[in-house]
């Protein structure tokens, strides 16, 4: 009895000569992979070969320079199993090419044409491919705003794609990438054009956008302050990385956290920046005190601080900030349901409220009209107020009116009101 070797599927070649390929083209039919990148002296006769592959569903072309695309039409119509296909440095390949890979291999998954001298021909019919999920199309110099514009009417199944030293694509092109805002989860610009401010806004309908990576880029203040604004939920990153954050960016002014897993330990690791002026930290439900008042200790030029259904928080946490940050101008306490008077009482009476001009304490049950009498008192400056769904009545309304700058003061499902306190707080600010 004779025992057969098992049958090979994948077939790697660094350094390949065309007729070798040729004769090898009647065993190449079973190999579901097929790697012939820096073979440079492959042409048209060797890809023909490779067409016999009738099973290959992944295949590496890179810097196959003498390639054209008769021989990469070849292959488009002999290996319609084809999921990945990477033409990177083809330099023989053009539209007609990359147009016959896309409309022949309806399999297509992954293609990389990097470097190929391609323009907008070939966008449409790439872009139509229902299983394309990680396109590169880096060093494609023909390609520019114009030639995005198809994604405007989706390319529902994208998850990747590289733009990198694409130097005709601006923020006009990026905006086209919203037809593909449901998927696209990692997008490549590096060496494109400035990150600026209309650059930023381009990129806001991407929900899905997990990694943006901008090497090489002149990125503005402006830019980047506005992709920090539209990165919330970052659900994803772990409690790790912002103790790294901490560590490393000893300068940073403003993060926004809001809705992700910092607990403690990472507030304790930020609170070594302290140059910190805004810290949002809104739904971050893995934060206690404990954490709050390293910032307090540490950050002492905070100014807005956001604690937005921070339900771990109570007066610990807050006179802790009140002190240790005697410039906060807004903080939003919103929902906290543990916070009490005790917090307004004391940080009034030690005069660290005096810079507040933005408070809101909405869903804070807690707190009545013993929290509003000093807090009127020694916060003048303050403009705006939410006493929604709060415990505060008539006497404490009508202690706020007492302040001078204040021009918003939100009052709604306050059970403790009537109208005659309504009146009169009206008449005091009037008068």
């Amino acid at each position: 009895m004779q025992v057969q070797p098992p049958l090979h599927r994948s077939f790697e070649v660094q350094v390949l000569f065309g007729n070798w390929v040729v004769e090898f083209g009647s065993q190449l039919q079973e190999l579901v992979e097929i790697d012939l990148s820096n073979a440079t002296e492959l042409r048209d006769s060797a890809a023909a070969a490779v067409a016999e592959a009738k099973n290959l569903e992944r295949l590496w072309l890179g810097r196959c320079k003498l390639i054209t695309d008769i021989g990469i039409g070849c292959i488009a119509v002999g290996c319609r199993k084809l999921r990945l296909i990477s033409l990177k440095w083809c330099l023989g390949i053009g539209d007609l090419g990359v147009e016959l890979i896309a409309v022949k291999c309806k399999e297509i998954r992954c293609l990389d044409l990097s470097y190929l001298p391609i323009t907008d021909k070939c966008l449409p019919s790439i872009l139509k491919l229902q299983n394309l999920e990680d396109l590169v199309l880096e060093g494609c110099f023909g390609i520019d705003d114009d030639s995005l514009a198809p994604l405007k009417y989706g390319c529902k199944s994208l998850k990747k794609l590289d733009m990198s030293s694409c130097q005709n694509i601006s923020y006009v092109g990026l905006s086209s990438l919203s037809g593909a805002g449901e998927t696209l989860q990692e997008l490549t610009l590096a060496y494109v054009s400035p990150v600026t401010l209309a650059f930023a806004n381009s990129l806001k309908k991407l929900p899905m956008l997990q990694t943006l990576k901008l090497d090489g880029c002149l990125v503005t203040s402006a830019g980047l302050k506005a992709i920090g604004n539209w990165m919330e939920s970052c659900t994803l990153v772990p409690r790790e990385a912002f103790v790294l954050i901490g560590q490393r960016c000893h300068s940073l002014e403003e993060i926004d956290l809001t809705d992700n897993e910092v607990d403690d330990e990472g507030l304790k690791s930020i609170s070594r920046c302290s140059k910190l002026s805004s810290l949002k930290l809104g739904i971050c439900l893995n934060i206690t005190d404990k954490g709050v008042v390293d910032i307090g200790m540490h950050c002492s030029k905070l100014t807005e601080l956001d604690l937005y259904r921070c339900t771990g928080i109570t007066d610990l946490g807050i006179s802790a900030i009140a002190y240790g940050c005697p410039g906060l101008e807004m903080i939003n306490i919103s929902y906290c349901k543990d916070i009490t008077d005790s917090s307004l009482r004391s940080s009034s009476h030690r005069c660290r409220m005096q810079a507040t001009n933005k408070l809101d304490i909405k869903k804070c049950s807690n707190i009545d009209d013993t929290g509003m009498i000093p807090l009127a008192h020694f916060s003048q400056n303050l403009r705006q107020i939410n006493l929604s769904y709060t415990s505060v009545t008539d006497v404490g309304l009508l202690s706020l009116a007492s302040i001078s700058c204040l021009q918003s003061l939100t009052i709604l499902h306050l059970n403790g009101l009537t109208p005659g306190g309504l009146a009169a707080s009206l008449w005091y600010v009037e008068d």
